[in-house]
């Protein structure tokens, strides 16, 4: 995913739509192409991965998080078109992951700290393995 921060009076629209292209649409492209396979062979797993924001927006971060609520929904309709072919899916919504990401997509230059990813990728290693459609909140 990519994130365009902003208060939305003065988001910056092309900007704003690069952002649903990939955070979006690439859920949308994801699923569509798994799942199609995984549907066909009867099993498989899908793992999104959101955030909290989606539900809890931070001041500036409006865009972004509606893009992780379109995941969110995308996830959970997935989960209930797929589940009777076999094929898990699976969302997974950290708070903050240790990464570049906080610092490149917010300007702040540092890391913003947060969960190292090795901890994220067992939540997500977690939910596929106990049949969980939400990781719920970590």
């Amino acid at each position: 995913g990519v994130g365009t921060f902003g208060r939305l009076h003065e988001a910056d629209p092309t900007a704003a739509a690069a952002m649903v292209r990939v955070n979006v649409m690439g859920v949308i492209h994801g699923i569509r192409a798994a799942g199609e396979r995984m549907a066909k062979q009867g099993s498989g797993g899908i793992v999104n991965v959101s955030s909290i924001v989606g539900e809890f927006p931070d001041p500036g971060g409006g865009a972004y998080a509606a893009s992780k609520a379109a995941v969110d929904l995308l996830t959970r309709t997935a989960y209930r078109e797929l589940r009777d072919e076999g094929v898990h899916v699976v969302l997974v919504k950290p708070a903050l992951t240790d990464t570049e990401f906080s610092s490149v997509a917010r300007g702040t230059g540092r890391r913003m700290g947060g969960d190292p990813v090795e901890k994220v990728a067992r939540w997500i290693c977690d939910a596929l393995e106990s049949g969980s459609a939400n990781a719920g909140y970590r």
